[in-house]
């Protein structure tokens, strides 16, 4: 129960990084009622990385080109203001916009954007995904198979596919 609050402020800075993460710790019963040493100071929290000019200016370059493109996000992106503006984004380039399969909240709800998730079936995001030559990444990972499945691919994008990162 001493060093909870030593222990504790590593997975509080953890958990609280940005694009977030999970941290946990298994405590002794007696944590719940014995004395601590006080409260640790929890060390600097790491933040999102702010976007590249050159990336911004690649993904305009791909939107403009007609070429199919989709628009991949998830965590913050998919609130309410990231939904309106890959809406926007959509509307004026034709690109597709969908999210990753798990995501941990995305906004909903009438006057939003509604936004379809890469499937989790494997035969059924390879399909989903077959046409797009560009795979722009808003916070989001490249689209991979969940497991490793014997003659099932572990890359779900099209062969040949570019995947590039906005943030």
């Amino acid at each position: 129960p001493k060093s909870l609050a030593r222990a504790g402020a590593p997975a509080i800075a953890a958990a609280s990084a940005s694009p977030g993460q999970i941290a946990t710790l298994i405590l002794p019963a007696d944590t719940a009622w014995n004395d601590a040493e006080g409260i640790a100071e929890v060390g600097a929290i790491s933040q999102r990385a702010a976007m590249s000019a050159s990336s911004i200016d690649n993904a305009a370059k791909i939107l403009k080109s007609g070429e199919p493109t989709l628009v991949l996000m998830s965590h913050r992106a998919l609130r309410e203001d990231g939904l309106a503006l890959a809406q926007q984004i959509a509307g004026k380039t034709g690109c597709k916009v969908m999210a990753q399969g798990s995501n941990p909240r995305v906004a909903r709800g009438a006057g939003r954007y509604s936004i379809d998730r890469v499937p989790y079936v494997v035969e059924l995001a390879v399909n989903t995904l077959k046409d797009f030559r560009h795979i722009i990444l808003v916070e989001a990972n490249e689209p991979v198979a969940f497991f490793a499945y014997p003659n099932k691919p572990s890359l779900l994008k099209a062969e040949g596919a570019q995947v590039h990162s906005l943030c």
